[in-house]
């Protein structure tokens, strides 16, 4: 679990995740990921011996914590079936769980996500995480409608925290290196305390970052998208060529002012198609970050605190 000044949240959600584990017969050790929050944690969390508090140096953001997370589990822990990936804020519902685990039995070689039917967000939230799927969809040519809230068998793992994308975007990482997922329908819980920090502004980074994962791919679907406009203004401009010399319906000044508009869009069309190009191919040159290896430089060491690294 990322926190970020949310621990109260976090302690209620552990008590609650403790009593679904009892019902349901199962064990759970917790991970929660400092992300720079200036407020401690409670004695409650503190105190609890199945709770590891990792201590980010700056807040890094809600996808680059979890990548951490799931990098600190794969090298400090090894006893375990699988790895739940939840807000610590309650909307992700303890209840849930039960039904992931159900659907990791039957599909133990797929990560199991959450699927939300039932959104509790107001209108205005609904209404632009709506247009974030349909221009994610538009730019990529993927569909998304599940979050973080998952189920990572074991075994899955060192897959996982070697894929450069899901420093970026923890799903959009895992739709882009297709690995095998599934998708349970689940409703979404409410908030245990506070306000959400997914501001207007947040959403639309956290949309951009979800793109970015794709940025060759959507550069690319831009890149024919800018040449074919470019080759429709050049297919327009012969035609009022055409029009003004071989027919009587030009209209005086007409053919004049829609040459330079289409030379105009032509021009642009070009200039933008040769930017996206370098965009892709900058994009391929550069170095990935792979998560495993790069996450021990952002972590602060709090050793005499034995349940915080």
């Amino acid at each position: 679990m990322p926190v970020y000044n949310d621990w109260h949240s976090a302690e209620k959600l552990i008590q609650a995740i403790h009593k679904t584990a009892e019902l349901n017969g199962f064990f759970a050790q917790f991970v929660l990921v400092n992300d720079g929050s200036y407020e401690k944690p409670g004695l409650a969390v503190s105190n609890d011996r199945t709770v590891t508090i990792i201590n980010l140096c700056r807040n890094l953001g809600h996808q680059r914590a979890i990548a951490i997370g799931l990098s600190w589990i794969h090298d400090n822990l090894s006893d375990h079936l699988g790895i739940i990936v939840m807000d610590a804020d309650g909307e992700d519902a303890p209840e849930s769980i039960p039904a992931l685990m159900n659907a990791f039995s039957l599909n133990p070689d797929k990560i199991v996500f959450a699927g939300r039917f039932n959104r509790k967000e107001n209108m205005f939230f609904r209404l632009n995480y709506f247009f974030y799927r349909i221009f994610f969809r538009i730019l990529t040519g993927n569909r998304i409608s599940f979050g973080n809230f998952s189920l990572i068998p074991a075994k899955m793992l060192r897959q996982l925290v070697y894929i450069p994308e899901i420093w970026n975007h923890y799903t959009g990482g895992i739709l882009r290196s297709k690995i095998p997922f599934t998708i349970v329908p689940l409703i979404r819980g409410q908030r245990i305390t506070g306000k959400s920090k997914m501001s207007f502004v947040a959403l639309v980074m956290h949309g951009l970052s979800a793109v970015s994962v794709y940025i060759d791919v959507v550069a690319v679907r831009l890149l024919i998208t800018f040449i074919f406009l470019s080759l429709l203004s050049f297919i327009g401009l012969i035609g009022v060529i055409g029009i003004k010399y071989f027919t009587k319906l030009a209209i005086p000044g007409w053919a004049t002012s829609a040459s330079s508009g289409l030379i105009l869009i032509f021009l642009m069309a070009l200039l933008i198609s040769l930017f996206l190009s370098f965009i892709a191919l900058n994009y391929r040159s550069q170095p990935a970050i792979i998560p495993v290896k790069n996450y021990k430089d952002l972590l602060i060491d709090l050793s005499e605190n034995t349940n915080e690294i």
